[in-house]
C-alpha cells in the first residue's frame, strides 16, 4: 500500500524530538510508525501517523520544517528471511532503496520503504507478490 509519510527536520538537540511527539499527542494525531536518522547539527524524525494534512499544518505552525513524502508499506510474514526475500526482489531488479524502516504487529511485518523510483519499485513488489 501507499502510504504518506511525514518528514520533520529537527535540530539534534535534547527535547526536541519529544517536542514533536507532545505536540501530536496534545492534538490527538497518532504516530503508527516512526524512523529516527540523525546527522550533526540535524534530523530527520519520519512519521506514519493517522491524519497527514492536520499534522502538517500543526508542526510547521510550531515552527517546524516539516514535508511529506509517498512511501511504500510492504506486509510480509514475522518470519526469519522475509526482509531477505523482499531485498532480493528489489535487488534483482535494481532498485536502489534510499532507506526503510519497519514494524512488527502480531504475525505481521509492515517494511516501510522509500526507494530512488518510486513507480518501477511498485511495479516490481506487484511482480513480486508483495504489493
Amino acid at each position: 500500500m501507499t502510504l504518506t509519510q511525514v518528514s520533520v527536520f529537527i535540530e539534534n538537540k535534547s527535547g526536541r524530538t519529544g517536542e514533536v511527539a507532545r505536540i501530536l499527542a496534545e492534538k490527538n494525531i497518532n504516530v503508527l510508525a516512526f524512523s529516527i536518522s540523525d546527522g550533526h547539527e540535524f534530523g530527520i524524525f519520519r512519521l506514519i501517523i493517522n491524519e497527514v494534512a492536520r499534522a502538517v499544518k500543526i508542526l510547521k505552525a510550531a515552527g517546524f520544517a516539516v514535508m511529506t513524502t509517498e512511501v511504500f508499506a510492504v506486509d510480509c510474514p514475522n518470519t526469519p528471511g522475509s526482509l531477505a526475500k523482499i531485498l532480493g526482489d528489489l535487488t534483482t531488479n535494481n532498485i536502489s532503496v534510499d532507506y526503510m524502516y519497519a514494524f512488527q504487529y502480531e504475525d505481521i511485518s509492515k517494511s516501510i520503504i522509500r526507494a530512488k523510483d518510486m513507480v518501477a519499485c511498485k511495479e516490481v513488489l506487484k511482480k513480486c507478490g508483495w504489493y
